[in-house]
């Protein structure tokens, strides 16, 4: 008797204990929630809700709230700087400079390869390709110098700077806009500090690819000579429209003629002479002295 009372209050203990903890269903009354994960520029917060009668807890994402730019400030090389006041992202976008505008190293604007609403120049070039917008001629002419004789020894052969007699266009110093500074450091690279003088003998000189490499102004020390496209430019852009800037006579480029390993491709510097304005003169021969004008691009 004993034992069967104790089974029955056994039972009837289990089926209180289930009645108190089965929770009668009910409406959740959220409150106001408090974010519990911070929204940032790029990554989502979340805000948590709790019921005020139960407990219960629910969640919500917080849309990133996406960057917020300043106006931007100039970096001094032609450039400015968007700072994100959120976080630390930021970008750069090129400075607008119209062909005659002082640069930021001080010199002229002679060209634009955007200037054609984003779509490019004929040319074809675009800052997105290029790495760069703008180029920009120094203020002054570093004076006369020899282009000079590339050879790999005393009264050698005469060579392009792809190191044979014969002109290769994919290894040789190019003619054509953007090249000036392959060219010139092709140039700076086999002939090393002094070119030969002649197409014979041992004596050297200071030449005009390596004066436009190393020459500084401020800050700015990515100068080179100038490829024959780009030459004209200079001459066209800005000699016609400030004639007093630079000299009447004979200007260096880097670009190599195909004819001949003794020759280089210069220009007369006269806007007097509608033909040679806008021609791309020369091909002389390398032991000549002809003033220099380096540029850059940014």
């Amino acid at each position: 008797m004993r034992k069967t009372i104790a089974v029955i209050l056994i039972v009837l203990s289990i089926v209180a204990l289930v009645a108190c903890t089965e929770e009668p269903e009910h409406e959740h009354t959220w409150n106001e929630g408090e974010i519990t994960t911070k929204a940032t520029c790029t990554t989502d917060g979340v805000k948590t809700y709790k019921c005020t009668e139960c407990g219960e807890t629910k969640t919500e994402a917080i849309a990133a709230t996406g960057h917020s730019y300043d106006a931007g400030t100039p970096d001094g090389k032609g450039k400015k700087v968007f700072e994100c006041s959120g976080c630390d992202a930021s970008y750069s976008d090129y400075l607008e400079y119209a062909i005659g505008d002082t640069g930021p190293a001080g010199g002229k604007i002679f060209y634009d390869c955007d200037a054609d609403n984003g779509t490019g120049n004929a040319d074809g070039l675009t800052s997105s390709e290029c790495g760069w917008r703008y180029l920009e001629a120094a203020p002054a002419d570093l004076g006369t110098y020899r282009i000079g004789y590339y050879r790999t020894e005393d009264a050698g052969s005469n060579l392009y700077v792809n190191g044979t007699g014969t002109f290769n266009e994919t290894n040789c110093t190019g003619t054509a806009i953007g090249t000036g500074k392959t060219n010139t450091e092709k140039l700076v690279e086999t002939m090393g500090s002094e070119a030969y003088i002649s197409t014979a003998g041992s004596d050297k000189t200071p030449y005009a690819a390596k004066a436009c490499a190393d020459y500084k102004v401020g800050d700015f020390d990515d100068w080179f000579l100038p490829s024959k496209d780009e030459l004209n430019l200079v001459l066209v852009n800005l000699r016609s429209a400030n004639p007093e800037g630079f000299a009447l006579g004979f200007y260096w480029s880097s670009s190599e003629d195909p004819n001949t390993v003794t020759q280089m491709w210069d220009q007369f510097f006269d806007d007097t002479n509608p033909y040679l304005a806008l021609g791309k003169q020369g091909r002389e021969t390398r032991y000549h002295e002809f003033y220099v004008r380096p540029i850059r691009a940014f």
